[in-house]
């Protein structure tokens, strides 16, 4: 490697003339630090922007004092990757461009993007190289911190998909031999024991329905969602899922009804449609103790707008923008509250934007909710 490349140094700081005054006050004002040295002898500088200082922390007196002062502050780790693109930059001629740690005067680390460029030298015979150097340190703290969250986020889906998978195979083998116990050919049960056994299998099956969220969840945060888009009939897929929640509504008096004219149609994954309803529908009488929940539908132009209305306990203001988060149990005082995953919002909402739709929530305290989502027309 080069010795001129190892010593690039502020040895030589050149004062621009009067009619370098415009653009001395422009570099000198923007939130990086600009220099120019000979493309012959990097610690020759010509110029170097006062913001160095700050950005570096090392005053114009210490590069003086150590020409290598450059060479000996680039992180031991960038050090040779950073001289031998910035030594092939110089000599092809090509733009340097680098992001790279600096360990400034007190012991931090302060990154930098460094961009130069040879060119012809304005002034005289030869080439100079002419670069600029920001502090990036806050974008690359944000960058390393959405790197992080979106790794802890795989690593996440994949322990609960494993988990998952191990829950849901004695859960199959509980609930089948449940079931096989309530066969004829089997020894006759005493009521207690069908008591007992319907225990068993309702339990089986509420616990077999969360891990079935947590499966599916996994598979939204891998974005794996398979989807078969077709023409749905909303009426029957609104049927479908209010049967399904009757039993769950019966047990606390509930009315549950959808209202749904026949000739809506929309564009849609039909088993998908069918879960956000059963979600939606599911968690509105979860928080709902007396009175209704119902499903309506209108048609807006090329969009569909379907509402889950309940009389329940409604959501405070400042729960609704967080809701639809993942693993979030708004209410923490009803009794309900702790029941489930936390998810089935948050899949309701990842359904319906895969399917090309919106979700949002309306609620006051003590007035019921309303979830409204749209997907587009068919």
């Amino acid at each position: 490697m080069a010795k001129a490349t190892a010593k690039r140094g502020w040895s030589a700081v050149r004062a621009p003339d009067a009619s370098d005054a415009g653009f001395r006050s422009m570099v000198e004002s923007a939130p990086a630090y600009f220099y120019q040295a000979s493309a012959d002898d990097i610690a020759q500088t010509l110029y170097r922007s006062p913001q160095a200082e700050a950005i570096l922390s090392y005053a114009a007196t210490d590069w003086l004092d150590d020409p290598d002062l450059w060479l000996k502050i680039v992180h031991p780790d960038d050090r040779d990757r950073v001289l031998n693109e910035f030594k092939a930059g110089v000599s092809g001629k090509k733009p340097f461009r680098a992001q790279y740690r600096i360990v400034t005067k007190s012991g931090d680390t302060t990154w930098v993007r460094d961009h130069a460029a040879t060119i012809p030298n304005p002034v005289g015979p030869g080439m100079i190289v002419q670069g600029v150097v920001m502090d990036v340190t806050d974008q690359v703290g944000a960058e390393q911190a959405v790197m992080r969250a979106e790794l802890e986020k795989v690593a996440m889906a994949r322990f609960l998909g494993a988990m998952s998978h191990e829950f849901r195979t004695p859960l199959n083998s509980i609930l089948g031999f449940a079931q096989l116990m309530t066969m004829d050919g089997f020894d006759a049960l005493t009521e207690r024991q069908r008591h007992y056994l319907g225990n068993i299998m309702s339990s089986g099956d509420h616990l077999l329905g969360l891990v079935d969220e947590l499966l599916d969840f996994t598979k939204v945060q891998a974005g794996q969602v398979e989807l078969k888009m077709a023409s749905v009939q909303l009426d029957a897929a609104v049927a479908r899922a209010v049967e399904a929640v009757g039993p769950l509504a019966g047990a606390k008096g509930l009315l549950v009804e959808g209202r749904v004219a026949k000739r809506i149609r929309v564009h849609a994954d039909a088993n998908r449609l069918y879960q956000v309803l059963l979600n939606l529908l599911s968690n509105s009488i979860k928080f709902t103790e007396a009175g209704f929940v119902k499903v309506t539908a209108s048609v807006e132009g090329e969009w569909v707008k379907v509402a889950v209305t309940d009389s329940g306990i409604g959501i405070a203001a400042a729960d609704l923008e967080r809701v639809f988060d993942e693993f979030v149990q708004v209410g923490p005082d009803h009794p309900n509250a702790q029941i489930g995953t936390g998810l089935g919002l948050t899949l309701a909402r990842a359904l319906v934007k895969a399917m090309g739709g919106t979700i949002n929530a309306a609620s006051a305290p003590g007035e019921g909710s309303t979830f409204t989502f749209r997907l587009p027309r068919a």
